[in-house]
């Protein structure tokens, strides 16, 4: 077998050699540049405060449930309807509605309803990106609360009833 001859650069494994270190310290540091400067919106720091906050959150959906609250959204002419119906009689002064976006916290869109007529609510339907969105609403005092998915554009109604325990 004869050694073979010429600079090592023109070799092939040595460029495996240290090919594969270099590659990997490299994927290592975009990563850490990606992780630094998009963080996840989606961990928070003061999970036990949220966890109680949970809690809180169940107590909303038993009196929802309690109250027999449903309620019907509706996008026409843009204008955004909220039809509440209840078993006991509900006189809100306002509601507000909560559009969370899945996955990009800065997009999360609230608006306040106001009271055309009984148990009519509307204001000036948002301008929302394409998907599927959590929506929440709540009377302002924040006693009860009705939740959904929403496809927007696709779906023009929607209807809200107290998150299932």
């Amino acid at each position: 077998m004869q050694p073979s001859t010429g600079p090592w650069y023109k070799h092939f494994w040595p460029w495996v050699v240290f090919g594969l270190p270099a590659l990997s310290v490299t994927a290592g540091i975009t990563t850490v540049f990606i992780a630094q400067h998009k963080p996840d919106s989606m961990v928070v720091d003061d999970y036990y405060k949220r966890g109680l906050a949970i809690n809180q959150d169940l107590a909303r959906d038993r009196m929802a449930t309690e109250l027999g609250v449903h309620a019907r959204m509706d996008i026409a002419d843009g204008q955004l309807r909220v039809r509440l119906e209840s078993a006991q009689a509900l006189n809100e002064s306002g509601l507000v509605l909560r559009l969370v976006h899945p996955t990009f916290a800065d997009r999360d869109v609230q608006i306040l309803l106001e009271r055309r007529e009984p148990a009519v609510y509307a204001a000036p339907a948002p301008q929302v990106d394409s998907a599927m969105w959590y929506a929440e609403l709540q009377p302002v005092h924040h006693a009860w609360r009705l939740t959904g998915r929403w496809h927007l554009p696709q779906e023009r109604s929607l209807e809200l009833s107290p998150a299932a325990d």
